[in-house]
């Protein structure tokens, strides 16, 4: 009897060790369903930032496009002249003189382009910087002429 009390023993011993290891992985499955669920909340969150910070990027794009097209406009209105802003006229180009008669004219514009004054502006008027107004109202010290003035 001694004999079967002892495998009732060894079998009794293993099963409490199957169960203890069923418990230990179960354990281990809970934590890696918690980690899991923990870095799908925080995949969750990086992908909302990622959508902010791209929306951003596109944003500054399109304000960059805005920059570059009036910078481009403000050079053609410099290249065209100061006498085209004042007058709020524009001079365009009509053809060259290429007439012999013209050759010898006492201003010397033989060859060089006619050119006629229509009473069109020049350039339109930009609104009051020329670029789109940002929402934040962020300013740089180390712009003067944006910098906030302390009163003391």
């Amino acid at each position: 009897m001694a004999k079967r009390e002892g495998v009732k023993d060894s079998m009794t011993r293993q099963f409490r060790q199957a169960a203890a290891n069923e418990r230990r992985l179960l354990k281990r499955e809970q934590r890696a369903e918690q980690q899991l669920a923990e870095l799908r909340v925080e995949l969750a969150r990086d992908q909302e930032r990622l959508a902010k910070a791209e929306a951003r990027i596109e944003r500054r794009q399109t304000e960059l496009a805005a920059a570059e097209a009036l910078l481009k406009d403000r050079q053609l209105a410099r290249a065209a002249g100061p006498e085209s802003l004042g007058s709020g006229a524009a001079v365009e180009t009509v053809g060259t003189v290429l007439s012999s008669d013209d050759a010898a004219t006492a201003d010397g514009s033989a060859g060089k382009p006619a050119t006629t004054v229509t009473g069109a502006p020049a350039v339109p008027k930009p609104p009051s910087n020329g670029l789109p107004r940002r929402r934040d109202s962020r300013r740089s010290s180390a712009d003067p002429a944006t910098a906030k003035t302390r009163s003391t």
